[in-house]
């Protein structure tokens, strides 16, 4: 059949789908393909410092008083241990801890700066730390099935029976907050808002501990 007797053939007009409907699965999409191994180390690791927060918020109370720090400790069990919140946070803490040494493994060099060298050291050296308190606190109690215990148990165990635990409490601490909050400096010092927030935060953080210090 010559051009000229050819029957144009008009494709079917595609209905009940709205330009915004595709510009929002268009924009999931690209969001999907751009998280990366840093991305997924990045939430694993505010999960696990945002278990830290409460745990060490819940460790300040006890300057106001020792009944308000046990009161708290009750939501804080309560809420860290729902099992979908527990297994995300375990998960979350072997997830970050394997991403952190492929990171190390994959690098090219070794040219550090001095908060990459101490994040990498304090991060490698936390599981060191949490050994004994994890062991006594949570692994002991799956193996015997005993109930959360209360702030009396460790008080006493580090104050009077193991007094060298009180410089290896200490330690871990700091570590685990330095660790944390260097994260967190690398992933905020690129958002458009630090210039002006990190002095607030820094004078926040000062505020804080100086009025931890009046408590104490």
């Amino acid at each position: 059949m010559s051009a000229k007797g050819a029957v144009p053939v008009q494709a079917p007009a595609i209905t009940g789908v709205s330009a915004p409907a595709i510009g929002a699965a268009a924009g999931m999409t690209n969001w999907l393909r751009g998280i990366g191994v840093r991305q997924v180390r990045l939430a694993c690791g505010l999960v696990m410092f945002s278990y830290i927060f409460s745990h060490f918020f819940n460790h300040a109370l006890g300057n106001v008083s020792y009944a308000l720090m046990e009161k708290w400790l009750t939501f804080h069990i309560w809420w860290w241990r729902i099992p979908i919140v527990n297994v995300t946070l375990y998960s979350a803490a072997a997830v970050h801890f394997s991403l952190g040494l492929w990171a190390l493994y994959a690098r090219r060099h070794f040219r550090y700066t001095v908060a990459e060298i101490t994040q990498l050291l304090l991060g490698l050296s936390i599981p060191l730390w949490l050994a004994s308190h994890f062991g006594v606190v949570r692994v002991a109690g799956w193996v015997l099935g005993r109930e959360p215990v209360n702030y009396a148990a460790p008080l006493f165990a580090y104050w009077v029976s193991r007094p060298h635990m009180i410089a290896v409490q200490f330690v871990l601490l700091t570590v685990a907050w330095t660790h944390g909050c260097i994260g967190l400096y690398f992933w905020l010092r690129m958002k458009p808002f630090f210039k002006w927030a990190a002095p607030i935060l820094l004078a926040s953080t000062r505020a804080a501990r100086r009025c931890r210090r009046g408590c104490s």
